[in-house]
């Protein structure tokens, strides 16, 4: 804050010396707006858009900056930025949101791992999109071939793998699927979970030859 918002004075302190308007709390918020931005552009960077979307919101809710709204248009639309004609995978990344909306609004929050598995492989089943499960990553080395320990939860049209896991390990399921994505060849990843309280969280890894970068 470069100038107090009542009397428009150049300010050096917290206390404006015009018109001793006391801005400490302002200054605070400010702050921490620009902290919850920070968080917000790492998380944007790593395919969290939907922690990028609210931190952002955050921000916006202390400081209402033109940067937070952005960020959080950006968040919302990020996958359209980085695969701008794909269709195809457009369709993929709405079914699993949507799908994993459903299945939290029917089932809840807190449940194991598999119970959601289950429930999500259903909901991928009633839908017009191709998919396999539980598939091994296969790895071509010196003239063969061996498998990984690495699976694929769900693999859709041989394009775009999605993993499902805890939700206290998200940065280790993403690294994953980032391997997975790199290993198999595939164009994207998106992995999703499902934390206690809240709703599912989704966020994306995209390989060097789709354009995009691996998260």
């Amino acid at each position: 804050m470069a100038n107090c918002p009542v009397c428009r004075a150049e300010l050096e302190q917290a206390v404006c010396r015009r018109c001793g308007c006391d801005l400490e709390l302002a200054r605070r918020a400010g702050r921490a707006a620009e902290r919850l931005l920070h968080q917000a552009l790492a998380a944007l960077r790593e395919g969290r858009d939907d922690d990028a979307f609210h931190l952002a919101r955050q921000a916006r809710a202390l400081d209402h900056c033109r940067l937070a709204a952005l960020i959080e248009e950006l968040a919302r639309c990020s996958w359209r930025y980085w695969i701008p004609e794909d269709r195809q995978l457009h369709q993929i990344r709405e079914t699993v949101r949507e799908a994993a909306d459903r299945v939290y609004r029917k089932l809840g929050a807190g449940l194991r791992r598999e119970v959601y598995a289950t429930a999500l492989t259903l909901e991928f089943a009633g839908r017009e999109l191709s998919f396999e499960t539980a598939v091994p990553v296969k790895v071509a080395y010196g003239g063969g071939e061996f498998t990984t320990s690495y699976r694929i939860d769900w693999l859709f049209a041989g394009r775009l793998a999605v993993s499902l896991g805890e939700a206290d390990n998200s940065e280790r399921l993403r690294r994953d699927l980032a391997a997975m994505v790199r290993l198999a060849r595939l164009e994207a990843g998106i992995w999703l979970v499902f934390p206690l309280g809240e709703p599912p969280r989704t966020g994306w890894v995209l390989s060097r030859r789709s354009g995009g970068s691996e998260s």
